[in-house]
C-alpha cells in the first residue's frame, strides 16, 4: 500500500468516527430535550405562587350584631316637656369610617376606609353580614374599628336626636372564641379557607346628656 493510500485511510476513520460521535451526541441531547419538556407542567394544579406569601390569601367575612340600652327606658321626653310621654327606639345609626386588621406582628391591613352606616338597633333582631374580603395568609390578634364621635337615634314617635359617644373615635378589639371565653385567640387565615368575625356593639344611651358608651367585641364564632 503506497502512502497515498495510507492517508486516504486514515482521514476516512477519521471522518468515521467523527459521524459515529457526532450521532451518539445527537441523540443524548435528543433524549435530554424530551425528558426536559415531559417534565414541563403544562396545566398546574395548583397556582404558582413563587414563594410569594402576599398572594396567597384566604377569604374572610364579617358579620355584626348588637345591644342597644338606655340609661331610662320609659321616660319623659325631656324634664320640661309633658309627662309620661315615653319614646320607643327604631333607629340607632352609626358611622364607620375605617377597619383595620392587626397582625401578631402589630402590621396593619386595611379593610375598609369608607363611610358604612350600621344601623344597631335593627342588629338586635339578629346578625347581619357586613363585608367580604381576601386577607394575606397569617395569624391575626385583633381588629380597629374607626367611627364617628356622634351617632343619630329615631324613635317610631318621629324623635330624632344625636349623642355623643365618650371616648375616642376608635377601638382595638382583640379576637375571642365565643362569647363564653374570656382568652384572647388568633384569627388564622389559611389559603383558600374562609373564616368569620363577629362584632358585636354594645350600647348605652345616657339620654340626660345627650352621650353615649360604645364597647365592641369581636368574636371568632358565635
Amino acid at each position: 500500500m503506497n502512502k497515498r493510500n495510507l492517508i486516504t485511510l486514515f482521514l476516512l476513520s477519521i471522518i468515521t468516527s467523527s459521524i459515529v460521535v457526532s450521532g451518539i451526541l445527537t441523540f443524548r441531547n435528543y433524549d435530554e430535550i424530551v425528558e426536559d419538556l415531559n417534565s414541563i407542567d403544562i396545566f398546574p394544579t395548583e397556582p404558582i405562587y413563587n414563594g410569594d406569601d402576599e398572594l396567597k390569601t384566604g377569604i374572610l367575612e364579617l358579620f355584626y350584631l348588637s345591644s342597644v340600652s338606655e340609661s331610662q327606658v320609659s321616660k319623659s321626653m325631656n324634664s320640661y316637656g309633658p309627662p309620661n310621654v315615653t319614646e320607643t327606639l327604631q333607629n340607632v345609626w352609626i358611622n364607620i369610617t375605617k377597619i383595620e386588621l392587626v397582625g401578631n406582628d402589630s402590621k396593619l391591613i386595611n379593610l375598609f376606609d369608607d363611610h358604612v352606616q350600621l344601623d344597631l338597633k335593627k342588629a338586635e333582631e339578629g346578625t347581619i353580614f357586613l363585608f367580604s374580603f381576601n386577607i394575606t395568609i397569617g395569624f391575626y390578634s385583633s381588629i380597629k374599628i374607626y367611627y364617628e364621635n356622634t351617632l343619630v337615634t329615631n324613635s317610631t314617635e318621629g324623635v330624632e336626636k344625636t349623642y355623643v359617644i365618650q371616648g375616642s373615635t376608635f377601638l382595638v378589639v382583640p379576637f375571642r372564641q365565643n362569647k363564653s371565653s374570656s382568652n384572647q385567640s388568633n384569627l388564622e387565615i389559611t389559603k383558600n379557607a374562609k373564616k368569620n368575625i363577629y362584632l358585636d356593639f354594645n350600647l348605652n344611651l345616657i339620654s340626660f346628656t345627650q352621650s353615649a358608651v360604645l364597647t365592641i367585641q369581636a368574636f371568632l364564632n358565635l
